[in-house]
């Protein structure tokens, strides 16, 4: 009967600590009905897919591992700045080179104020870009370069401009095929950003320039 009981208590033990993990790793389902983007419809000037898409240096899909970090910095104006940061893993690189398993991404504004902050455990696919010095990640174009993978596997635009809300509810395979799609297109895409100044960005040098 002791032997029993102990038996009843360790697997009491491990059913509580199963339900603790599951806790923990319980992800936020995004509604388009909730969306209340905080930052870029005030300040962005031309949004636009196609562009965010060739200005990229990678695009990850990635889990976010803690709830952000905020720091201060000095901007080249001379202005102090608010950032967030948060610590990524890397589930899987849809373009672009990295090889790490964990990276920092830094977000404009403090937890409560800036770009719209995504939530711990979060799945995203982010375009971004590098700071070479660093190795820290920034996102190309603030909420228009976020999406967040659903529980249920489709996608979810932080941005709510129609190019981008278009995406909702898109499976998460079939958004990495239709960048491939657009990327394929990538010389036509170019022609109509004549001017801007995104000849650095490696998917304008892979895609575009074939190097």
């Amino acid at each position: 009967m002791r032997k029993m009981g102990w038996i009843a208590a360790c697997l009491a033990v491990l059913a509580l600590a199963g339900c603790e993990a599951g806790e923990k790793e319980e992800r936020h389902t995004y509604l388009p009905e909730e969306r209340v983007p905080r930052y870029s419809q005030v300040m962005r000037l031309k949004p636009d897919f196609d562009l965010q898409l060739l200005w990229s240096d990678a695009v990850l899909r990635v889990k976010v591992e803690d709830s952000g970090t905020e720091r201060e910095v000095v901007s080249n104006s001379g202005r102090n700045v608010l950032l967030t940061d948060y610590s990524l893993e890397v589930l899987n690189v849809w373009q672009g080179e990295e090889d790490r398993d964990t990276v920092t991404l830094s977000i404009l504004g403090g937890h409560d104020s800036g770009v719209t902050k995504p939530l711990e455990n979060d799945e995203l696919v982010l375009f971004l870009k590098i700071e070479p010095e660093t190795g820290i990640y920034y996102l190309v174009d603030e909420e228009y370069s976020m999406f967040a993978v659903n529980p249920d596997g489709t996608m979810y635009a932080f941005a709510s401009m129609d190019e981008f809300t278009a995406y909702d509810g898109m499976e998460a395979d079939d958004f990495r095929a239709e960048i491939q799609s657009k990327l394929d297109n990538a010389p036509e895409l170019a022609e109509e950003y004549e001017g801007i100044n995104i000849s650095e960005s490696r998917m304008y040098q892979e895609y575009v320039l074939g190097e």
